[in-house]
């Protein structure tokens, strides 16, 4: 689900009025955990303007920066992994020439190499989507290409709808893929030949899966039962090439193991679907907002965006619209969704930045 840029600012601009006047910072209430910032051997990577990457490596929280901002580089548009190799993926764009390019990155700055180079403008165009998924063992990359916006409900359900594209990282081959997908969260199953996307389906169809998934007295899904056509998860097999809606909602991820997916539905309800049993069960992430869940760091643990906790310090975005002003900073914090306990793990990060997570740490996973 992508609101559009206008949309999303002026629901800000209303909602986070600063600092010199009115409304007090959001937080949600505490305790947080102690325990899972310990528990995850992994890498966070934050784009950073212009042109820069970040990198948090948990659980030591050290830092780093692969690419340095405003050093001269093109923007980076959308960024994925690290992969088992320790390489960040990433899109460039070059606004004014209408180009972009997929490349890829160590973490440590180095190798850094082209996957492809193609037409067109990232940021309003939409040559090349905002998210974008690298496989954890580096071999296949996936993006959402040329997507067209469509209005579905009124002003806020605003969509990006493109062409799904895979690509084989060493040989720097496109995978042929004729489906078409939102330009939303992207995941790799752990055997890398199954990738979870978002594609609008017949509203009938997604009825359908709703009945199977959840209860009738339950909310999910509600907001979009009056489209024309309605959101839903599909999994693409890359050996057979075809594709199955599997649970209707967005914003997909696949847990390590490959047995579970974690999604939502266009009012930020989070579901939880078992694959063996095709059973559903709601979730709850304390001060989660838009977009919602990031990646799995582990089976029952998930990086997501977040309001800051109750009690910690607030920080207000730089480099503004002199229309819209500041904008509250906003915390990445692990959930473990056995339990519900949460922490932070990174405490101020402007929400227009791109990120993503990859099982890289000090042990090489």
């Amino acid at each position: 689900m992508l609101i559009t840029p206008f949309l999303q600012a002026l629901a800000l601009s209303t909602t986070l009025l600063v600092p010199n006047g009115c409304q007090e910072p959001h937080t949600v209430p505490g305790p947080e955990a102690e325990d899972l910032v310990a528990r995850v051997r992994g890498t966070i990577v934050i784009s950073e303007p212009v042109g820069g990457l970040r990198t948090v490596l948990l659980p030591r929280k050290d830092l780093s920066t692969p690419r340095v901002p405003d050093s001269g580089l093109l923007p980076v548009h959308s960024v994925a992994g690290p992969d088992a190799r320790g390489r960040i993926a990433f899109i460039e764009n070059d606004m004014l020439k209408k180009h972009h390019s997929l490349k890829l990155i160590g973490l440590d700055g180095e190798g850094e190499a082209t996957v492809f180079e193609a037409q067109g403008d990232t940021l309003w165009e939409h040559a090349a989507g905002k998210y974008l998924a690298l496989d954890a063992r580096g071999e296949l990359l996936a993006l959402v290409a040329r997507a067209e916006g469509m209005q579905l409900r009124s002003r806020d359900a605003y969509l990006m709808e493109g062409e799904l594209e895979v690509w084989r990282v060493e040989s720097r081959e496109r995978v042929a893929s004729p489906h078409r997908a939102l330009d939303d969260t992207l995941a790799w199953f752990p055997d890398g030949k199954r990738l979870a996307y978002t594609a609008l389906i017949d509203p009938a169809e997604a009825e359908a899966l709703l009945r199977v998934h959840v209860r009738p007295d339950e909310e999910f899904g509600r907001a979009t039962k009056g489209w024309e056509r309605v959101p839903a998860v599909h999994v693409l097999d890359l050996e057979t090439g075809r594709s199955r809606a599997v649970h209707a909602g967005e914003r997909p991820l696949v847990s390590p193991d490959g047995r579970s997916i974690l999604l939502q539905d266009f009012e930020l309800h989070w579901r939880i679907l078992d694959l063996e049993t095709n059973q559903s069960r709601p979730f709850a992430a304390v001060g989660a907002i838009h977009p919602g869940a990031i990646a799995f760091v582990d089976p029952d643990t998930v990086l997501y965006w977040a309001w800051p906790t109750e009690g910690s310090a607030t920080e207000y975005t730089e480099h503004n619209s002199p229309l819209v002003g500041k904008k509250q900073m906003r915390a990445l914090k692990l959930v473990d969704l056995r339990d519900g306990r949460f922490q932070t793990a990174v405490p101020f990060v402007d929400p227009r930045h791109a990120v993503s997570f990859g099982n890289w740490g000090p042990d090489g996973r």
